[in-house]
């Protein structure tokens, strides 16, 4: 599956996969109130100084940007159904190359604390869950922060 720099016109393939994610655990993302960004990632990651990346017909997504103390990684979706396909490896390794070539020593990630399956992958990955924090949001959600060195 080939990984490629997504664009504002993905927007309608992203606002599916997350709904799709999401639709695990019993939540779908109100896209207008919460994320209205979505409908032009490619543009708002631009904007931010990072940048984003979409495999095959949006069967997974991933982001980046600098941050305050290093780079976050942004928006890691992949599709359930390819989940243990290697597909977000892929998708990471692409994210953790572009951030370190830019000068990244830190990566960080948050992750709501439903998503127990993701924060093993993290982990096997390298990154530690640290810091917990409530988002006080449309939904109220928890998350995890996952951090590791570049």
């Amino acid at each position: 599956m080939i990984i490629r720099p997504g664009v504002d016109a993905d927007g309608p393939g992203f606002v599916a996969l997350i709904n799709r994610c999401w639709r695990d655990y019993d939540a779908v993302a109100d896209v207008e109130a919460e994320v209205p960004e979505v409908h032009a990632l490619a543009s708002y990651y631009a904007a931010a100084g990072g940048a984003l990346w979409v495999a095959g017909a949006v069967d997974g997504m991933v982001a980046v940007r600098p941050d305050v103390g290093g780079w976050e990684i942004c928006r890691v979706y992949v599709h359930p159904d390819r989940h243990g396909s290697g597909l977000g490896h892929r998708l990471m390794n692409v994210a953790e190359a572009h951030s370190a070539v830019a000068g990244a020593t830190r990566l960080f990630l948050w992750s709501d604390t439903r998503f127990v399956r993701a924060h093993r992958f993290y982990e096997k990955r390298g990154y530690e869950r640290g810091e917990h924090r409530v988002v006080r949001d449309v939904t109220d959600y928890e998350e995890w922060r996952f951090e590791r060195a570049a």
